[in-house]
Formats: structure tokens, C-alpha cells, sequence
């Protein structure tokens, strides 16, 4: 697991909002342990107004009312204010409340949203993020090779790849999806940083494609047939 200590600059300004990528448990100790480091042995999560951490089954609009409270103070002891937040699901509703926030954050206040998998959150909340991937190796050498292959082709290839795809998916029901998954992450990898703004319409299409292929009687073929058209190839 790569170090926040490595990734951070000592004296650097931390950004309002990051995304921390890979196994919750191990990340929330790296986390944690970069926050002593950073700010001092004192400032944990126990009895601290200044650190809230959330673990949470599902993250609501409850939950996103109070992170908007949170956010709405100063801090009380320390220079910065944090919330970790560990959800295993959060809802769409609750991901686009969280916008305004995260556009618009109090002075020395800073989150950090844990999860395994980036593709589970809106493009809209990733693209107000700094995105951090602690942990590596999250899919296949197999699937990253035909995600690769099918983002540098033109349509025409991109077609005979949906083909291999629909094929896999005969061996494993739950392949499109996880193709999608991954479609969704490499590519906000390869676009990241840049600075045109209509970069998350793609990424947008790719987060609807997985949910639609969730969906009972949802045509995977036409779904990947779309995608097909509208994902620039990088």
C-alpha cells in the first residue's frame, strides 16, 4: 500500500476533498496515522470536535445533512477540521446533495471519502475530488487489457471487442459489469487533470451503463454498443 507520508508534501496545503482508493480498513489506519503525523499525536478521532470519522452501512441524506453541518463550523483546537467518512453504500441522492459542499467547504475543513471501488461515486462528486489510489491490483490483468484495447480503438474494433465481451459474460454473469467497473476507472484515470470540462459527459454515460446493466432485462449488447460512440478514444 503506497504511503500518504510519500504522496503529501510535508509543508504542502491539503485540498478540500479527496478520495481515498483501496481496502477501508487498511486505508482508515494509513489515514489515521498520517493525521497524527501531520498535526500531532493528539489529534485522533477520540474525543476530538476537530476529527469526526463516520463508519457506515449506507450513507444516506441524513448523513449528508450532517456532513453539511460539520462543514458549517470552524475549528474548535486544531488549525483544520476532518471528516473520514467509510460508507459500503451510499445512494445517488445523497452523493448529489453532497455537491454544494464539496464546491463550496468551509476555510480548514477537509474529507476524505474511503471506499474500495472510485466507480461506485458520481463523476460529478469524483471530479470535485482529489482522487488517491492507496491500493492497487483491483481488477484483472486480464479485464485491464481489454478495457485498454477497447478505449484506443476506433469503432469499428471497439464492436469486435464488445463481441469477446458478450462472450465472456456467457462464462460469468456478472463480466459486463465488472468490464464497466473497470471502463469507468481507467478511464477517469487517463482523463484526469485535464482541463477541458466537458470530460465528464463520458464518464457520466459509462456510471449510467452500470447501473443500467444492473438492471433485470437490460440489453448488455446495446449498452455497450453506446458506449461505443460517445467514449472518446484515449
Amino acid at each position: 500500500m503506497r504511503k500518504l507520508l510519500d504522496i503529501f508534501l510535508p509543508t504542502a496545503p491539503l485540498h478540500h476533498a479527496y478520495i481515498l482508493v483501496g481496502d477501508p480498513r487498511k486505508v482508515l489506519t494509513e489515514l489515521n496515522d498520517f493525521l497524527e503525523k501531520r498535526f500531532g499525536v493528539g489529534f485522533t478521532s477520540v474525543s476530538n470536535p476537530d476529527y469526526s470519522l463516520r463508519e457506515l452501512s449506507t450513507w444516506g441524506m441524513e448523513e449528508s445533512r450532517e456532513l453539511k453541518a460539520f462543514n458549517s463550523h470552524r475549528p474548535v483546537s486544531w488549525p483544520v477540521k476532518i471528516m473520514a467518512i467509510m460508507p459500503d453504500i451510499i445512494s445517488f441522492q445523497a452523493q448529489n446533495s453532497l455537491l454544494k459542499t464539496l464546491e463550496e467547504p468551509t476555510v480548514g475543513t477537509h474529507f476524505f471519502i474511503i471506499t474500495r471501488r472510485l466507480e461506485e461515486y458520481l463523476p460529478t462528486v469524483v471530479s470535485r475530488c482529489q482522487v488517491i489510489k492507496l491500493e492497487t491490483g483491483i481488477f484483472v490483468p486480464e479485464l485491464i487489457e481489454s478495457v485498454e484495447k477497447w478505449l484506443s480503438a476506433d469503432i469499428v474494433r471497439r464492436f469486435e471487442i464488445n463481441k469477446d465481451i458478450l462472450k465472456q459474460q456467457e462464462n460469468k454473469q456478472t463480466y459486463v459489469l465488472d468490464w464497466l467497473n473497470c471502463l469507468l476507472d481507467i478511464y477517469w484515470g487517463k482523463i484526469s487533470g485535464s482541463p477541458e470540462r466537458n470530460i465528464s459527459s463520458p464518464a457520466e454515460s459509462i456510471f449510467d451503463a452500470i447501473s443500467y446493466v444492473s438492471q433485470r432485462g437490460s440489453s448488455p449488447r446495446i449498452i455497450l454498443e453506446h458506449l461505443s460512440g460517445i467514449v472518446p478514444t484515449v
